[in-house]
């Protein structure tokens, strides 16, 4: 059994389609369908097009649209949009040609109502009791150009009446069933909006369903649908030709030997043409092997604010690699592995000059994956890589992960629907650690979330987190992209070159958007959980954030770089010997949560000064302790522990990095 959703454009009140089947029950041979907005079928069809975005699960081979409107220059254009996004098109027009577009019938559902309302009633119903000769179903709708010809036509029936006809439709005679203005009739004149090769409506299968013979202007090639008897041909550009026509039809009174060419179109009507039938024929001639079903965003279009172009891509992915050889194969292959349609995202890896075998093994894996490819970025700097790869970009929206995180095979369709709930500027989610070896004894589950904003909702202010953020294009393009200054530099600790952009952002009030359901899987190796390395990253993420604070302190604060410099570590080792065992079980737990927040201040204030002012406030406190040097200070202050007088090395070394070689040369300790 196969399961179909119908997506349509318009509205069937009253002319539901589930009546086109047996006993209303969507089901046509082995295939169920539905209209309901269910989130996973084996095909998709979609009647013109999407009112609304949405994300499907369907194979995408599986997506197809039929075309139910007329191909004129005033209405088609639109039609045509996005086309795209479908495997297969079925279309009323030999203009359009390629190879996913197939000449059809429009299958657009009946109108006949009351008696013959459903299939069973149709199917079971026999021919009316003619008694009148012949009627027009139209409306007074000038719009389009097929609308003006109608209307030409029918303004001369009323104006010459070259024959008595009963005349029907919206601003002329209004009738609550159509039925009642066609069976009681042998005749009808049914005028389509187009002579489009095959595009025949509900007001050619209309007569037929009401057993009266149509007398027909529209599709050229009707005779490859129903048996030519079954119909009377005119065209109202040649409006004295057509009276005529329609003249000898009354004097002949060719309806009774007509009857049986009518039975047989109208069989077709019901159980081949028709949407239900059309479709179930074609899924059965569908033998292609199983497909894989993918999240596949269906892109909508609102007809009333006109067709917006969007990017064929909905995303892009941009993996900014240095020397990672050991870990980058890993990250491309969860990227290669989503349950996103691949034909609606693209993997950019930008290679920033590694010096390994990095470029191999990106190389390698992007070989005969037609949405993955490699470029280099030669300017070192996370920025320059980012920027390249927002360069290159052809989404919609650009995604950032790192290289050496891996996301989950769901990462990018919990995006999509993010999109199509949310329509969001800037959205992201929370990182979530993979440790080398074993997690430390002391490492807390609250430290290894990272960007962890809590709840899922709107931001207003805060963060998210740079290996898993999702930018609108339209947005990084307006801002310019990453600033080169922040950020990593090779093997150069560096951040918030996206932090900025966020925050500006909220200064904006544009929509950012955090989701816990949004992560990947981060790996930390075993250096980034040293001492060093947090001291050292928690003074960076000060030092690049000048350009995120707002306040600015009046003056270097001394007392503060004398309480990191000095005290920080006494009460490091007062933490060895006296913290509390139930709130820090191990020293780390103490640098952790006690100690970042001011290796962070200390960082931002170094930033805000030039070198002189900062190397000044280092002299002056060299000789408030009475000491020959700097870093004979913190080594007294900490003690014998090995890893506190690593710390001590690495911060000494953190604040004199930001004063330029010649004062450093100047100022030997």
């Amino acid at each position: 059994m196969k399961s179909v959703r119908i997506i349509k454009n318009y509205d069937c009140k009253g002319y539901e389609l589930s009546r086109q089947t047996a006993r209303q029950k969507e089901f046509w041979s082995d295939v169920c369908f539905t209209e309901e907005p269910v989130a996973d079928c084996d095909y998709l069809i979609v009647l013109n097009f999407s009112p609304n975005n949405e994300v499907i699960n369907c194979p995408p081979e599986n997506i197809w649209a039929l075309i139910q409107e007329p191909d004129l220059p005033d209405i088609f254009p639109w039609v045509e949009k996005g086309h795209e996004q479908f495997a297969r098109v079925y279309i009323p027009t030999e203009r359009v040609t390629g190879q996913k577009y197939i000449q059809s019938q429009t299958c657009l559902p009946w109108f006949n109502n009351d008696k013959g309302h459903s299939l069973d009633d149709l199917i079971s119903c026999e021919p009316p009791n003619k008694i009148k000769d012949i009627s027009i179903v139209t409306s007074n709708i000038s719009v389009f150009s097929g609308h003006l010809k109608r209307l030409e036509f029918l303004h001369y029936l009323q104006k010459r009446k070259p024959f008595d006809i009963d005349l029907f439709g919206r601003g002329i005679n209004p009738i609550e069933n159509k039925w009642d203005a066609l069976a009681p009739y042998k005749y009808s004149i049914a005028i389509e909006n187009t002579k489009s090769s095959h595009y025949w409506t509900e007001k050619l299968a209309d007569c037929f369903l009401a057993f009266t013979l149509p007398i027909y202007y529209g599709a050229e090639k009707l005779e490859e649908y129903f048996p030519p008897e079954s119909f009377v041909r005119i065209d109202i550009e040649d409006i004295e030709g057509s009276i005529e026509t329609i003249k000898q039809v009354l004097r002949d009174d060719i309806w009774k030997e007509r009857l049986t060419a009518i039975k047989v179109a109208r069989e077709l009507v019901l159980k081949k043409y028709q949407l239900f039938p059309f479709i179930a024929d074609r899924i059965a001639q569908d033998t292609e092997v199983e497909k894989k079903k993918k999240a596949v965003y269906m892109r909508g279009f609102d007809k009333s604010k006109g067709y917006v172009k969007r990017p064929d891509l909905l995303f892009s992915v941009v993996v900014c690699t240095y020397n990672r050889e050991d870990l980058l194969a890993d990250c491309l292959e969860s990227l290669a592995c989503q349950t996103f349609n691949p034909a609606q995202y693209e993997v950019i890896v930008v290679d920033n000059n590694s010096s390994d075998n990095t470029a191999r093994v990106a190389a390698d894996f992007v070989v005969g994956k037609a949405n993955f490819r490699l470029i280099a970025e030669p300017q070192q700097g996370l920025s320059h890589a980012r920027n390249r790869g927002l360069a290159e970009a052809m989404g919609e929206y650009v995604a950032f992960i790192d290289d050496d995180a891996r996301a989950p095979e769901n990462w990018l369709e919990t995006a999509a629907r993010i999109i199509v709930e949310h329509s969001p500027d800037i959205f992201g989610g929370p990182a979530l650690p993979i440790f080398g070896c074993e997690t430390p004894v002391w490492y807390k589950e609250n430290y290894g979330i990272r960007g962890d904003r809590g709840e899922t909702g709107w931001l207003k202010n805060g963060f998210i987190v740079g290996t898993n953020i999702f930018f609108s294009k339209e947005l990084l393009d307006e801002y310019g992209g990453f600033d080169p200054e922040l950020g990593m530099k090779g093997d150069s600790i560096g951040y918030h070159e996206e932090t900025a952009l966020v925050h500006r952002a909220f200064a904006e009030g544009r929509k950012v958007y955090y989701s816990k359901e949004l992560l990947v899987n981060d790996r930390v190796p075993d250096y980034k959980l040293s001492p060093v390395y947090f001291i050292y990253s928690k003074y960076m993420v000060g030092y690049d954030g000048k350009k995120l604070w707002k306040e600015t302190p009046d003056k270097f604060d001394l007392t503060l770089l004398g309480d990191l410099l000095g005290t920080t570590f006494s009460e490091l080792d007062n933490a060895l010997r006296r913290r509390d065992p139930e709130k820090y079980p191990w020293p780390e737990n103490y640098l952790w949560e006690c100690l970042g927040p001011k290796f962070v201040e200390l960082g931002k204030q170094a930033r805000q000064y030039a070198d002189n002012e900062l190397l000044r406030a280092v002299g002056e406190l060299r000789e408030t302790r009475k000491a020959d040097s700097l870093l004979e200070i913190i080594c007294k202050e900490v003690g014998a522990k090995a890893f506190l007088r690593q710390a001590a090395g690495a911060l000494y070394s953190s604040v004199l990095n930001h004063i330029s070689s010649d004062q450093i040369k100047n100022t030997k300790d």
